[in-house]
């Protein structure tokens, strides 16, 4: 299963790394206020400029987090789940 970032809890967030073909940038996860059910539990930053969001996962598929991060320089945004564990590898989900 090909690997496309690790992500390491941080205090009440994650941090971790995107590498890709397009992209090599470090990630930060930081809580997001939720004002709606629909709403993401974590916002993806890269430095100082917001790139995606996190969503807390409730099923049986082991899955911690569900990310979704976008590049502008890619033609879709990365779609991943972070699994169980100290330091988790992102693998794609398509």
């Amino acid at each position: 299963m090909m690997t496309i970032g690790y992500f390491r809890r941080d205090g009440d967030g994650f941090t971790g790394k995107l590498d890709t073909f397009a992209s090599d940038a470090l990630i930060t996860l930081t809580p997001a206020e939720k004002f709606s059910s629909k709403a993401p539990d974590f916002i993806a930053w890269s430095g100082e400029r917001e790139c995606g969001a996190g969503w807390r996962v409730n099923d049986t598929s082991g899955a911690v987090l569900s990310l979704k991060i976008d590049d502008p320089t890619g033609q879709r945004p990365d779609h991943g789940r972070r699994g169980r564990g100290a330091a988790v590898r992102l693998v794609p989900a398509r």
